[in-house]
């Protein structure tokens, strides 16, 4: 495995929908930069970096429209950081960090998604559902015992979130 970061054009690399990159123009890019080398079927090496025995000068795009490097150092996230101004991106590690033209994180997360929100915002009219359901019942104990749940679980789902 590794810790992949990603060249993305969505408000964060996870979200099934926004704009991507497609092969057409990875290829043309790389095609156009003398520091990079094409490897079919969609990957480019940086053969101008310094330590070319390392995994990690090998750039991937993924199935999800993101270009995507693992375990890379300061000297690939500057690389890739130029790459990503190119293609009117940025660059997010899996933790949705953003890094910047120095390789060095600027914002430790991004807002929720849009995706995010609706989840959270039906949790919480289930919650509400129930409630009022529980309350009209009389089931005061199962009420309780049901609230303390929903409460658990609502920030569980924010914690996996960030």
């Amino acid at each position: 495995m590794g810790y992949e970061i990603h060249i993305t054009r969505r408000a964060c690399w996870i979200d099934e929908d926004g704009p991507s990159i497609n092969l057409d123009e990875w290829k043309a890019l790389i095609m156009g930069d003398p520091e990079m080398r094409w490897e079919e079927p969609a990957d480019a090496v940086w053969i101008a970096y310094s330590k070319q025995g390392r995994d990690g000068a090998l750039f991937y795009l993924g199935l999800t429209g993101d270009i995507i490097v693992k375990n890379p150092d300061k000297a690939i996230l500057v690389k890739m950081y130029q790459i990503a101004q190119k293609l009117s991106a940025k660059v997010q590690g899996d933790e949705q960090e953003i890094y910047d033209f120095k390789g060095n994180v600027v914002r430790s997360s991004v807002p929720r998604s849009k995706n995010q929100l609706v989840s959270l915002l039906v949790s919480i009219l289930v919650l509400m559902f129930a409630v009022g359901v529980f309350v009209i019942l009389g089931l005061w104990a199962t009420f309780v015992v049901l609230i303390l749940s929903t409460l658990v679980f609502v920030i569980l789902r924010l914690i996996a979130s960030k």
